[in-house]
């Protein structure tokens, strides 16, 4: 938010809240596709095209919308999107997504945070939970 308030005296400014996060709900089942329309329609509202900024997984998010709403987007600012794009870390075990699925299908929503840090972000133990 600290960010947003340096733009506003340059730029016409909405934060919103992700589908599922802060103050927001969410409509299963989640899918990308919502999110983006969902920026589509705030998009629609600020005039039709806005530049777009995002942070971590915010920042891939902002990338995918630049990428499927094209003219509409006119800037784009990406901060620790988090991609992995050489072999500077081992890749994720095998049977890793699955394992992740059943785990927030079974409501165990907190399993699959410890997995997703531990094993999918590589964070040490000591640092997840």
């Amino acid at each position: 938010m600290e960010l947003a308030a340096e733009l506003v005296p340059h730029f016409t400014v909405y934060t919103y809240d992700r589908r599922g996060r802060g103050d927001s709900g969410s409509t299963p089942p989640y899918a990308i596709e919502r999110e983006v329309e969902d920026i589509e329609a705030l998009v629609d509202h600020a005039g039709g095209v806005a530049g777009l900024y995002g942070i971590s997984s915010g920042g891939v998010l902002a990338l995918d919308a630049a990428n499927r709403l094209g003219q509409m987007i006119n800037r784009l600012a990406v901060y620790e999107a988090p991609f992995v794009v050489d072999d500077t870390r081992a890749p994720v075990p095998d049977g890793y997504l699955a394992r992740l699925k059943e785990l927030v299908a079974s409501g165990r929503r907190g399993d699959a945070v410890d997995l997703f840090m531990a094993k999918g972000i590589g964070l040490p133990g000591w640092m997840s939970s």
